[in-house]
């Protein structure tokens, strides 16, 4: 019987979800693979993914299976084993995965949208984005809001 169970999630950026799934492995004491390989379930059972977390008999008492991310669809998909879906060091995983994705994600596109970033580290651990239009983008802006545009025509 398989164990395996999928996720769907919403990571569309392969370049950040790369680098935050590295980070969030280390972080947690995972070994992170990434590239075309196989995820082995419990039952032995070989998933294909692009990333995954490889982890070691030996040292998991708690193992039941290696987990990853599979790409499909323009989406990627966590693979894991569902045995391992509530342990608590898989969750911390999947939720500093998904902080970290988000965060670089985030950057990214703001930068690409012209937007200088600036971040304020709080106490508490949270982190305040502050983006504000770099000069090329208020200069596009200002440019759109001269230009006279025609909403309406209005015949009598």
């Amino acid at each position: 019987m398989s164990h395996k169970k999928t996720i769907r999630t919403e990571y569309r950026d392969a370049e950040c979800l790369e680098e935050a799934f590295r980070e969030a492995a280390q972080a947690q004491g995972f070994q992170p693979l990434t590239g075309t390989t196989h995820a082995q379930m419990y039952n032995g059972e070989r998933v294909p993914v692009s990333m995954r977390i490889q982890r070691n008999r030996d040292y998991d008492s708690w193992y039941y299976g290696d987990f990853g991310l599979a790409k499909g669809d323009g989406v990627y998909t966590i693979v894991i084993d569902d045995l391992d879906i509530g342990r608590p060091k898989v969750q911390a995983f999947l939720n500093d995965l998904a902080q970290r994705y988000t965060y670089k994600a985030t950057l990214k596109t703001l930068a690409a949208q012209g937007y200088a970033v600036t971040e304020q580290r709080q106490a508490d651990g949270t982190i305040k984005l502050i983006a504000r239009p770099t000069r090329r983008t208020a200069t596009r802006q200002a440019t759109r809001s001269t230009q006279t545009r025609q909403v309406a025509t209005v015949r009598r």
